[in-house]
């Protein structure tokens, strides 16, 4: 048989091939060692082919020996966590020459005996086919099938000599057994370890040794979803997912996050019948298409198979995945005989029903038997409940990836049922669910109800391991632990790290303890459980990303606000507006300049913050192509039938010099000037402001920024009251320059195409992009959200200076308003910011309707305040008066109007950019 290059390590013998701690192994000494040991192998047994058990962990003496027995010719199954049971069972079912354990010194190897086991000449490596399900079943592996995958591996992951792939996941599974292989294939290097995500340990490893490649499986990524560890990795290349299926919502969030720091992240498919990889999905499509698996890998093919057998081709048209490539496995082993026969598989049926897309991606809608896979731990249904059977008499077994359900009506102790299985399957105590029931549900046709079982199990009596718990409250933190974590000894200084918490409990613990604490502590990991009891009940300070209810009640009061504000400049003394009354008021003139204050740059700032948050969370050119209709058609077919609207309620108001009304209409609509903007100017500015970030971001996820941004805003996050400072003289500098600008250009240079100012990009770009700016940054977002009493002061101290200083008639009074505006706006939106955060933090329907009715009602409302208005003037009623049922009048009116839009598709469409909510 030919030595496979992957265990030839022939590579450049100074070359480091194993790192483990701080010791590192070259390939010349790792070739040294195989063969030294592989010898000492062969003299122990000189003419058989022999069957060895190798006990295995992440270490260099593991892979030693790993190697030194395919160098020898032998078969190997790795196994590291077998019960002292189960594997007694499988020697006495294999009966093997060697059984190698951890302990034992390479000196020290034995052969057990020397019959002849008639092992096929090929089979190579025996894995188990779901990890420790506990049942006899070995995947035949060949050199061929090894060494294929990890040459299609290397291949789509592009691996050279200089990687570093980090191995934590156990290498007698597949998936980390692939890792190596496609590494010492190519010459790169080996970084071993079993630590776990949570350890800080291991990311200081990864620094250290600069580590190029990272591989985990789906709950890999969930504890790195609600952890620091995966920013700051410069050496990182690329980083692999597989072992079970990643949420959609994660792998976008990871291929937008792997963009913006510069790596590549591979979504991957397999099973450790095909050695074990079929299919990666390209990271250039990892954001379009989430829910996909990919395509096949190198030297590879997949395919569909209908029921009559034939190839299915049309696109999203489910049938059973089947893959064929050089990795199919020899077959399976349930017996010693087994190993003698090359079953001579062509192609593999994977067990898993999918579709194909238009693009030539597959994605999995579900399987063809009754297969989960938690925590990649494939579980075979029926064979756990045919073992549990045996023990109980009448029991029922379903589940899902994320648990396993089983339902008794054996008299049976719940904890320790729950607890043999927890160690029979190596499964963590939150995934499993034990029923007590009176009897197992059945179908019509006699069979066990599988769905009723999942059902009951989704508000369960008992949580895990029996310990009752309110169905999304739980008793205590000591409860938290016990039921997530499966320990019992348990006391008032324990903690998640001192338990020994995997990766698999620590995003569930961690949303347990959020959900009775009502907020995550930082640390929590290090935190005793008495600690963490102090703290229910606290009023703990909320981090600005924690809840964002406060924001949507903003931004519906700043719509909202327009009517009255419009309403009330009607009677303004400045006499500044489109229309206005003989009789003034100053309480309309102090309400009018004290919402101009601010309004704008909070309605601005605000719809920064939305903007980013939505950015980070999709692909860009999506996001602007809908934000372009969505206020690109309301503004344009706005306009153009509002605007006709508005011109005919200025043309009839009393006390209007000038041609007649119909004269004076057809005048206006009939010349290209502001009025047919009006108050949409915002919306022009706004998608103007929206292209600018859209361009902005698309070059920050490409890595074209570099990471001078960040580091800026690292620094501005460590002084902020500085830099805060800062700001409102770069805001006073930049007003006075608009104003300048103003002075320079003519008003006809100072509006595009006669009708729109575009200096409001300059004037209001500031709030939006600073409003963006701390929404990607939650801490200096909360520091926002908190301001001093000094704030307060200033800022209502700007606000009068802004309302009351009369700056019409004076050179000196022109300069005050220009420098003091965009302060005074900064400051007005961070105290409306902080009281609604503090007031108005939690969801309310009614805010959530008037925010869809809020674009109609902004869009429509100067048409009836208009209307009304002019009435009020006709009538000659008083100013405040007037200005309540203009106010009324106007809200009432626009609410119906958007009741009658929103049952129509295509007025929606107009004069939303899109469908509102069926009414």
């Amino acid at each position: 048989m030919a030595t496979a290059s992957f265990f030839s390590l022939t590579h450049p013998s100074r070359s480091i091939a194993l790192i483990e701690g701080d010791v590192k192994t070259s390939y010349g000494d790792l070739s040294t060692r195989c063969h030294q040991l592989a010898r000492h192998l062969k003299t122990c047994l000189p003419d058989q082919r022999a069957l060895v058990f190798l006990s295995v962990h992440n270490d260099a003496q593991s892979v030693v020996r790993y190697l030194a027995c395919l160098r020898a010719g032998y078969a190997v199954h790795l196994f590291s966590d077998y019960e002292p049971a189960r594997l007694d069972d499988l020697i006495a079912l294999y009966n093997p020459h060697f059984v190698i354990r951890p302990e034992a010194a390479d000196g020290d190897i034995m052969a057990r005996h020397a019959q002849d086991l008639g092992l096929h000449p090929d089979v190579s490596v025996l894995l188990s086919t779901s990890g420790s399900t506990g049942t006899a079943k070995l995947v035949k592996l060949s050199v061929k099938n090894l060494q294929a995958n990890a040459r299609s591996i290397a291949q789509y992951l592009e691996l050279t000599a200089k990687d570093r792939g980090l191995l934590n996941l156990k290498f007698s599974y597949s998936f980390g057994l692939s890792i190596l292989h496609s590494h010492l294939l190519c010459g790169g290097s080996v970084v071993l370890s079993e630590a776990s995500v949570t350890d800080a340990d291991l990311w200081q490893a990864v620094k250290t040794h600069k580590v190029t490649g990272l591989s985990g499986v789906p709950y890999s990524f969930e504890v790195l979803e609600r952890s620091r560890y995966l920013g700051n990795l410069k050496t990182l290349r690329y980083v692999t997912q597989a072992g079970g299926k990643l949420s959609p919502k994660l792998v976008t969030r990871y291929a937008e996050l792997s963009q913006q720091q510069g790596w590549k992240f591979y979504v991957m498919y397999g099973q450790t019948e095909a050695a074990p990889r079929m299919a990666y999905l390209p990271p250039d499509m990892a954001t379009r298409h989430p829910d996909c698996i990919g395509r096949a890998v190198p030297g590879g093919r997949l395919w569909l198979k209908g029921e009559d057998g034939t190839e299915i081709t049309t696109p999203d048209t489910p049938g059973e995945l089947v893959y064929e490539g050089d990795n199919v496995m020899m077959g399976y082993a349930e017996a010693l005989p087994d190993l003698g026969r090359d079953d001579q598989l062509d192609h593999l049926l994977t067990g898993d029903i999918a579709c194909r897309n238009a693009d030539g991606l597959f994605y999995i809608i579900g399987r063809a038997k009754r297969f989960i896979k938690p925590f990649g731990v494939r579980l075979n249904l029926d064979d756990v409940e045919h073992r549990l059977r045996e023990r109980l008499g009448e029991v029922a077994c379903t589940g899902t990836d994320d648990k396993i359900v089983i339902a008794t009506t054996a008299d049976t102790d719940i904890d320790a049922l729950s607890a043999w299985v927890c160690e029979t399957y190596k499964l963590p105590a939150f995934m499993v669910s034990v029923l007590k029931v009176e009897a197992i549900p059945r179908l019509s046709n006699g069979k066990t109800d599988y769905q009723a079982l999942l059902r009951q199990a989704e508000q369960p009596k008992t949580v895990a391991n029996g310990h009752s718990a309110p169905k999304s409250r739980w008793a205590s933190i000591e409860a938290i632990y016990t039921a997530l974590s499966g320990a019992k000894a348990l006391d008032g200084s324990s903690t998640f790290a001192s338990l020994s918490g995997d990766s698999l409990s620590y995003v569930q613990i961690s949303l347990a303890i959020e959900d009775y604490l009502g907020f995550l502590p930082e640390d929590w990991e290090v935190q005793t459980i008495d600690a963490l009891e102090a703290m229910r009940g606290q009023v703990v300070p909320e981090t600005a990303g924690n809840r964002l209810h406060y924001l949507n009640t903003c931004r519906v009061l700043m719509l909202l606000m327009g009517i009255p504000y419009h309403a009330a400049m009607v009677f303004s003394e400045h006499k500044d507006w489109l229309i206005t009354s003989a009789h003034t008021s100053h309480f309309a003139t102090i309400f009018a300049a004290t919402t101009h204050s601010f309004r704008m740059f909070a309605f601005f700032f605000i719809s920064g913050c939305f903007s980013l948050l939505i950015l980070k969370r999709t692909e860009v050119r999506k996001w602007f192509d809908r934000q372009f209709v969505r206020l690109g058609v309301p503004v344009i077919l706005g306009s153009l039938l509002l605007a006709p609207l508005e011109m005919a309620a200025m043309s009839v108001t009393p006390g209007r010099e000038g041609p007649p009304a119909f004269e004076y209409w057809l005048s206006m609509v009939t010349t290209l000037s502001p009025q047919w903007i009006t108050h949409r100017w915002f919306l022009i500015t706004l998608l103007a402001l929206i292209g600018i970030l859209a361009l902005v971001w698309g070059l920050h996820k490409r890595g074209l920024t570099g990471h001078l941004p960040q580091r800026l805003l690292d620094k501005v996050s460590a002084r902020p009251n500085l830099v805060w400072c800062l700001m409102l003289v770069f805001l006073s500098g930049w007003g006075l320059g608009l104003a300048a600008l103003g002075r320079i250009l003519s008003a006809e240079h100072d509006l595009l195409f006669g009708v729109y100012e575009y200096r409001s990009i300059l004037a209001f770009g500031p709030a939006f992009f600073l409003g963006a700016i701390l929404a990607g940054q939650p801490k200096l977002f909360n520091w926002f959200l908190k301001p001093s009493a000094f704030a307060y002061i200033l800022g209502a101290a700007l606000i009068c200076v802004f309302v009351y200083f009369d700056h019409s008639h004076t050179f000196i009074g022109k300069i005050a308003q220009n420098i003091n505006w965009l302060p005074c706006g900064l400051l007005g939106t961070q105290i409306f910011l902080s009281l609604m955060h503090k007031w108005a933090n939690k969801p309310h329907p009614m805010v959530a309707r008037l925010l869809d009715a809020s674009f109609v009602i902004y869009l429509w409302h100067m048409v009836f305040v208009l209307v009304f208005s002019g009435i009020c003037i006709e009538l000659d009623i008083d100013p405040l008066l007037s200005i309540a049922l203009t106010t009324t009048g106007t809200l009432i009116c626009s609410w119906g109007v958007y009741l009658g839009i929103a049952r129509s598709k295509i007025l929606s469409f107009i004069f939303n950019g899109g469908p509102l909510r069926a009414v």
